[in-house]
């Protein structure tokens, strides 16, 4: 399924960490991290925002900000289907690095730090390091 419609109108989506999502659902509850809206640019990068803040990198973490910004945050979206329906792993621009939740406590701050990929084809990647985006409806 694709993230965007062809006529390239963004879509709101939930977004959850695979494992955040997984360990909600063992416990009972419906826990998520908010409502994405996910633009895709005309290079074929994305932004991301929540709550009309943008996702940027500050010191090797995810951060919204509401501030202008000198430089457009861009991230790289790409489906990792081997890993199951909806889920992505999101990296830099350049693809230098991408988002990684620490293995600490639920709600921990989102690292951007080089991915590991598993040696493999299709590459496999660490639970810490999917997503699972899902489109929802325009509100």
């Amino acid at each position: 399924m694709p993230l965007l419609n062809t006529y390239g109108y963004a879509h709101y989506i939930h977004i959850f960490l695979l494992t955040q999502f997984l360990a909600a659902r063992l416990n009972g509850g419906g826990q998520m991290f908010g409502k994405w809206y996910i633009q895709l640019l005309d290079n074929g990068k994305y932004t991301l925002k929540i709550g009309g803040a943008l996702a940027t990198e500050i010191d090797s973490e995810v951060y919204a900000v509401y501030l202008e910004q000198i430089r457009l945050p861009e991230w790289v979206i790409t489906p990792t289907p081997q890993h199951g329906p909806h889920v992505y792993i999101i990296e830099k621009g350049d693809r230098s690095a991408g988002w990684v939740l620490p293995e600490k406590e639920p709600l921990t701050q989102v690292a951007v730090k080089p991915l590991v990929a598993g040696l493999s084809f299709p590459p496999f990647y660490l639970t810490s390091e999917r997503f699972e985006i899902i489109p929802i409806d325009s509100e």
